[in-house]
């Protein structure tokens, strides 16, 4: 790699961090819920989703799954469910069969700040494209798809500890066709249909 090869790169890797700050604070970030009288960010989102989409036991997450599902500490799923569940969003019950262990749920309350949430992000989306992006949508999504490809590439090929993925090419953008286990999941876990 040349030394103008290294610069685009560097360019390339400021400017997709700018925009991943950029979305995640200007169009996602700390919606205000005034008739929850809270906001929400978007990791607190992504949690109060995967949790109302449920897992595969009736009770609800346990607090362990959710970590490793979410590839984070213990202490840190605990930390964010211990800011949701004060605000009424989420709440943490003892497992019937076993008591040591937790088990978290969505609850009515929550149900409603992800549909507050939903419609904050949809206002912001909007004025965005009454600025023009929408006749731009089509081509910035083709190319994100594409690093969104190049990226998982270095991860199938081991190029990336800690995020090795060994699924099929076509799973990149598909959820669904990744491992349960697969590291590279948690990127793509807000997709999942379910």
């Amino acid at each position: 790699m040349g030394m103008e090869d290294k610069q685009l790169a560097g360019t390339w890797l400021t400017n997709l961090h700018v925009l991943r700050v950029m979305v995640s604070e200007v169009l996602e970030g700390n919606c205000p819920l005034p008739e929850l009288d809270s906001s929400l960010t978007y990791s607190q989102v992504n949690l109060l989703k995967l949790v109302q989409r449920g897992c595969d036991e009736e009770q609800g997450w346990s607090l362990r799954k959710l970590a490793r599902y979410m590839q984070v500490s213990l202490p840190a799923v605990s930390k964010n469910i211990g800011r949701l569940t004060p605000l009424g969003f989420l709440e943490v019950k003892s497992d019937s069969q076993d008591g040591r262990k937790r088990r978290v749920r969505i609850t009515e309350r929550g149900v409603q700040a992800l549909a507050s949430f939903e419609q904050c992000c949809a206002e912001r989306m909007g004025m965005l494209m009454g600025f023009g992006a929408g006749s731009k949508l089509d081509e910035w999504n083709a190319s994100l798809e594409t690093m969104v490809e190049v990226l998982m590439r270095l991860c199938r090929e081991g190029h990336v500890p800690g995020l090795a993925c060994d699924c099929p090419d076509g799973a990149a953008h598909d959820p669904v066709a990744h491992a349960p286990d697969c590291p590279a999941r948690r990127y793509l876990h807000h997709l999942d249909p379910g």
